[in-house]
Order: structure tokens, then C-alpha cells, then sequence
């Protein structure tokens, strides 16, 4: 984060956002894995995403851009933040439409 950057408070309210366990389960409905360790190996996901088996064990972040719904989301947070970093959107607004957006997505690539 630059420590000169107008937006400081906002970019650690995204940061924190996008690191907690609500925010990283999203990816892992992609098959994903996400950073967050205790989501990692959360029991209960790792028997409903078999990826997070492999990955529980493990320190190492991995990013599956390939796979289920990736870019959607991707996009759909990168959007919603460029919004409120450029003061078109409350940050609170951007992350609430973020995080329907990416339900949206992730609900149109299960099926």
C-alpha cells in the first residue's frame, strides 16, 4: 500500500475486505484457491472443492485463472474498486456491488 496515497484508509478497508474469510470463499467457488489460510483449511470446503484438499497443507498461494468463473470475478472486483478509487462510488457502495457482482457470476457459471 503507498503510504502517500489519498485513499489510504479506503485501500486498507479493501485490503482487509478482500482478505477476510467471506471475501476469499468467493474464489473458491471457482475452484481457486484462496490466501486466506483458515479458508484453506476450512474442513467443510475442502470436502465441497476437492482443490482445497491439495492445497490445505500448503503455505503457498496459488491463483487458477483458468478455471470456473475467474475472470468474472476478477473483473467484477477490479471494476467496482476502480470505481471507488476514482470517487465515482463510495468505497462501501463498490464493495457491495463487487460482492454481487461476483455472486452473480459465480451463480451464472454453476449452473
Amino acid at each position: 500500500m503507498n503510504p502517500h496515497s489519498q485513499h489510504i484508509r479506503h485501500t486498507g478497508r479493501f485490503v482487509d475486505w478482500m482478505t477476510d474469510v467471506p471475501a476469499q470463499k468467493i474464489p473458491t467457488r471457482s475452484a481457486a484457491i484462496p490466501t486466506n489460510r483458515a479458508v484453506r483449511a476450512d474442513a467443510e470446503l475442502r470436502e465441497q472443492y476437492p482443490p482445497l484438499r491439495a492445497a490445505a497443507a500448503s503455505t503457498k498461494a496459488y491463483r487458477l485463472a483458468g478455471l470456473l468463473g475467474y475472470a468474472e470475478v476478477s473483473r467484477a472486483i477490479h471494476t467496482n474498486v476502480q470505481l471507488a478509487l476514482r470517487g465515482q462510488l463510495e468505497p462501501a457502495e463498490a464493495l457491495l456491488r463487487a460482492q454481487r457482482d461476483c455472486d452473480r457470476a459465480l451463480r451464472a457459471k454453476s449452473g
